[in-house]
């Protein structure tokens, strides 16, 4: 009996030890398994992953490959856009007497100072620029100046100062203000009048004014100056003729009233203007003009907006004024007129 019972439990105990291994190996195989599974599903991301990435670069190459087009496509407009400008900016501009020229020519040789032109510019903002070399051959320094200037018989303004030590040379320019020419409508050069002043540079006495000096353009043979006229006569009389034309807006002032002045008196006259008033508005008149005998200036009566706008006047309808005409030269008074009346539509 106790045999029976001893074989009973070695076989359970036989059956027991087959069971753990066996389950243990099950659990194994199932822990293995689900450790695939994850590996698997892990590896199944990462390559889900790595398609996004890959995707997102190409979306992100078509991105920039789009940018790129867009960049390309701008930097063409951009070239255009330049290429325009070029072309804009290099296109020729009308300029006054374009095709006239200044020979080369020795036009001052006194007092041991020598001037000589070499040539003629046109600027296209400041008008044209005569070109000169000046020779100061004395033993004093020396500044040399220009006076007395007229283009095709119109008076202008020449803006030109030069120093010269004694023994050198120098290369000048003496410059023009396009504005003179437009006021009388010159459109060619075809005359070119001035004096030269030289001056002595310690003292600033006066060594010697020049003759007028005449210079012709070459390129202009046959051309004739027409000049305008205007229709409202403020004076005329002894020689002296002052017409005005009707008020025009200015970027510079507010308001300018173009005048113009022939002398034909037999000498050189200042005009200038007293006891002025606008509408009927005491107002000062920003206004002189030098004109040579033989010569005639266009120039402008020029009102500030602010004054204007002070004395409420939105529209100039008159003018009153007296002129006073000098002698340049020693400010003698030649003639003072009465009260003139100028009135404009």
């Amino acid at each position: 009996m106790k045999t029976f019972w001893k074989k009973i439990l070695v076989l359970v105990i036989a059956l027991a030890i087959l069971f753990t291994f066996s389950g243990c190996s099950l659990l194994d195989n199932i822990r293995g398994a689900d450790e695939d599974e994850d590996e698997e599903d892990e590896e199944d991301e990462e390559d889900e992953e790595d398609e996004e990435d890959e995707e997102d670069e190409e979306d992100e190459d078509d991105e920039n490959d789009e940018e790129d087009e867009e960049d390309d496509e701008d930097d063409e407009e951009d070239d255009e856009e330049d290429e325009e400008e070029i072309e804009e900016t290099t296109e020729p501009t009308e300029t006054t007497s374009v095709g006239v020229s200044l020979p080369e020519q020795v036009i001052f040789d006194q007092e041991n100072v020598s001037v000589k032109v070499t040539g003629m510019e046109v600027d296209e903002y400041y008008g044209p620029e005569i070109k000169l070399t000046i020779e100061n051959k004395g033993a004093k320094d020396i500044t040399v100046q220009i006076g007395d200037a007229s283009i095709n018989g119109a008076m202008v303004d020449f803006y030109f100062s030069s120093s010269v030590i004694a023994g050198k040379k120098a290369n000048e320019t003496i410059t023009s203000v396009r504005n003179d020419l437009e006021n009388a409508g010159i459109d060619v050069i075809k005359n070119i009048e001035f004096k030269l002043i030289i001056i002595d540079s310690e003292t600033w006495d006066t060594i010697i004014t020049s003759e007028p000096i005449l210079l012709t353009t070459t390129g202009s043979e046959g051309y004739t100056q027409v000049f305008d006229q205007y229709d409202i006569v403020a004076l005329e009389q002894d020689g002296i003729r002052i017409s005005f034309g009707n008020p025009l807006e200015s970027d510079a002032y507010g308001v300018e009233v173009p005048v113009l002045v022939e002398n034909n008196s037999g000498k050189a006259v200042y005009i200038s203007y007293t006891e002025t008033s606008v509408n009927d508005y005491m107002m000062d008149f920003y206004f002189y003009s030098t004109v040579l005998n033989g010569k005639l200036a266009y120039d402008r009566v020029s009102f500030y907006q602010t004054d204007l706008e002070e004395n409420n006047i939105d529209k100039i309808s008159k003018l009153d004024f007296k002129i006073i005409v000098y002698e340049p030269n020693n400010w003698d008074v030649l003639a003072e007129t009465e009260n003139i009346t100028v009135t404009f539509e």
